[in-house]
């Protein structure tokens, strides 16, 4: 039986977040028309329910063309590293206040969350881990994590910035045998918002089951 590709999983696992959100965007649309309704029924001799209407169908409109932009833009972004990797598991994050620090110790450029924050994919391999900073449709590798250097994959709450939430942490062994706490929020492909908990850690799953595929292949 053929396994089904770890973005799929993910995406599946996120279809109940997606809802949510987007019954919580017509909810605030629907009470931005009925707002705009009593101002324009003041104003336009136009019977209610026929302004309702166009206001539901204008606000919706938007709101989907608004979202259609949006997943444009990423994917636009990050679609080279999924068209070139088509196997792996390409996924949009942002960096921890613990990222630079571990990046650099690790061999990295020494950047900071800031330099970091626009633009940073992750690609799970079987071979291990991949981290990119993308600049439309260019990007670069600035961190190569093999499978054997990973110790442990956690989920737990992480300071990026101003926000503190459930995030992934990988500690890293470098070659000197010291650990490094690496920790990054995972990001929606479309939706402007940081994964919840549920969809964090359905994303830190498929990046173990990836990695584990390494010691599978080599039994």
């Amino acid at each position: 039986m053929t396994r089904p590709h770890p973005r799929a999983r993910l995406r599946r696992s996120n279809r109940i977040e997606f809802a949510a959100y987007t019954a919580l965007a017509v909810a605030v649309a629907i009470v931005v028309v009925f707002v705009l309704l009593d101002v324009l029924d003041q104003i336009l001799p136009i019977p209610r329910i026929l302004v309702l209407a166009l206001g539901i169908l204008v606000v919706i409109a938007a709101g989907i063309g608004l979202l259609a932009l949006m997943s444009v833009r990423a994917r636009r972004r990050i679609g080279a590293l999924r068209t070139e990797r088509p196997d792996a598991l390409v996924w949009w994050i942002t960096p921890a206040d613990s990222f630079g620090p571990a990046l650099s110790a690790l061999g990295g450029p020494d950047l900071t969350r800031r330099e970091l924050a626009d633009g940073l994919a992750l690609v799970a391999e079987p071979t291990g881990l991949g981290f990119f900073q993308t600049e439309r449709t260019d990007s670069r590798q600035i961190l190569t994590l093999p499978a054997g250097s990973i110790i442990r994959v956690e989920t737990g709450r992480l300071t990026a910035g101003m926000n503190r939430r459930i995030g992934i942490a990988l500690t890293v062994r470098d070659r000197a045998g010291d650990q490094h706490l690496l920790g990054f929020l995972g990001v929606h492909d479309v939706l402007p918002s940081y994964l919840t908990q549920h969809a964090t850690r359905a994303l830190a799953a498929e990046i173990r089951r990836t990695l584990a595929e390494s010691t599978e292949q080599a039994a």
